[in-house]
Parts: structure tokens; sequence; C-alpha cells
């Protein structure tokens, strides 16, 4: 009888063990997002040149590449469908925020915005140029880094040290810091 409630206890706890670990984490990104990071298509619409980010928002989707083995993302000249983090640049109007991250699935229906934590299609940057002009280049680069941190599923990251997804922080690094690279490496593997 011992035996028996020893082997059931170790059964249930084989169950909830990868429970208890995925939620650990997941604080750190949304736990959907691409079916897999390994072939994402970065695009820029003629807007962000207009606006003068095209070199910033180039710097910012290579920032992201080479952090974890499970995540590759490649520019791209025309606009791609499926897998993709497509970047625009204009007056987000009413809005105060320097840019926005959204997300988007296709269907038999056309585009059709997503939340955060569902399954996704399409990541959708917008810059929003009236407020992304009040910013230098170090902290508009890093605004930009942080959407495309957003893109790859991550959330905002005001607990632990220093990183690019802090909500409420201008950062000028330049480039996702140690923290963001664990949560990336964390959500899409080494």
């Amino acid at each position: 009888m011992k035996v028996k409630r020893i082997l059931l206890l170790i059964l249930g706890l084989a169950f909830l063990l990868p429970t208890i670990l995925v939620n650990a984490h997941s604080d750190h990104y949304n736990p959907n997002g691409y079916t897999g990071a390994q072939n994402l298509k970065y695009w820029r619409d003629a807007s962000v040149s207009s606006a003068g980010y095209h070199n910033r928002a180039d710097t910012a989707y290579a920032t992201w590449n080479n952090i974890s083995s499970k995540v590759a993302i490649s520019q791209v000249t025309s606009e791609p469908t499926y897998y993709s983090i497509v970047v625009y640049a204009g007056t987000i109007s009413g809005s105060t925020v320097y840019a926005t991250a959204d997300y988007w699935t296709y269907g038999f229906f056309g585009w059709r915005q997503v939340n955060p934590e569902d399954a996704r299609d399409r990541s959708r940057i917008r810059l929003n140029t009236p407020q992304m002009n009040t910013l230098t280049s170090a902290e508009s680069t890093d605004v930009i880094i942080h959407e495309f941190g957003h893109a790859l599923s991550l959330r905002h990251n005001d607990n632990s040290g220093a990183s690019v997804m802090k909500e409420y922080e201008l950062t000028t690094y330049g480039s996702p810091q140690q923290t963001d690279k664990d949560h990336l490496k964390q959500k899409w593997g080494n």
C-alpha cells in the first residue's frame, strides 16, 4: 500500500512539474505566438524609410538574430504573409505611445487581429512618428528593438535587471540585454 502511494505521488508530480516549469517563466513571454521562429520574415514599409527610421529598424531586427538557434529572421523586399514581422511608420491617432506591436492571423476571410497570447501569422510594428521624433537616435532604436521583442512573444519585464523590455523606461542599450536573451531562449529554446 505504501509503495502504491509513493508511485501515485511520483506520477502526479511527473504530470504537474512541466506545468509548474512552464508557468514559472510565462510571465516573461506569451505562450503561443508563431508556431516556430526559425524562418521569420522581416519587411518594412516604405513609410519607415520616409520617416528616416529604416536603419534603426534594420538594426533592431538584426539584434535579435543569433541569440537562439531557434530564432532566425531574414529581411525580404516584398510584403510576406505568413511568419512575418512587418514595420510601418505614421501617426497613431490619439496615441502618445512611441510604437506598438499587434498580432494577426490570416484565414479564409483575410486578416484578423488576435491577442498577444494567441497563435499568429504576423506581427505588425507601428512606429508613431510624432512621438518617435521626440527621441534621440539611441532611444528610438531601443524602442524598435523593444517592439521586435514583443513580436517574438516577449512581454514587458519590469522585474529584473537591465532589459530593453521595460514598460515605462527609455533605454539606450542598442541591443537586447542578457535578461532579454535569457527570456527569448526560455520561450524558443537554445
